[in-house]
C-alpha cells in the first residue's frame, strides 16, 4: 500500500495519486471543459486550496464520506466514490502501546502502518 493510496481521518486533506472510481472508470480531469457546468471544477474560487487542478486525481472538496471525482458515464458526467481505502481499518496497522514512566501513567496507543 501506498501512501496515497489511503486517506486519513479528514479526507478533505487526501492528496494522493488515486484516479480511478470505485466502478472501475477512470476520473475526468478536473481542469477539463465539460466540468464548467458543475459547482466543483479546476476554475472555481480557491480550487487550489482543495487540491483541485490540471490532473485527474480524487480529491474531496466538500467533504463527503470520502475522496471522489467526475466520471464520464452513458455520455454524461457523474461523480462517483474513488477507489481508495482510509488508512486505519485496513486490517495493515500494527497497535504499538508506549510506555513511558511509571506504570500509573495512561498507556497511549500507536499506529504504525508496516511497510508493503
Amino acid at each position: 500500500m501506498r501512501l496515497d493510496d489511503c486517506y486519513e481521518k479528514a479526507s478533505s486533506k487526501y492528496r494522493g495519486r488515486v484516479n480511478q472510481a470505485e466502478n472501475g472508470k477512470t476520473c475526468l480531469h478536473w481542469n477539463s471543459h465539460i466540468l464548467l457546468d458543475y459547482p466543483i471544477n479546476a476554475f472555481m474560487e480557491d480550487a487550489d486550496s482543495y487540491g483541485i487542478g490540471e490532473h485527474n486525481f480524487c480529491r474531496n472538496p466538500d467533504e463527503d464520506e470520502k475522496p471522489w471525482c467526475y466520471i464520464a458515464k452513458n455520455h454524461k458526467v457523474e461523480w462517483d466514490f474513488c477507489d481508495v481505502s482510509p488508512c486505519s481499518g485496513t486490517g495493515k496497522e500494527l497497535e504499538v502501546w508506549q510506555h513511558i514512566g511509571s506504570p500509573e501513567q495512561q498507556v497511549t496507543p500507536c499506529y504504525l502502518t508496516p511497510p508493503v
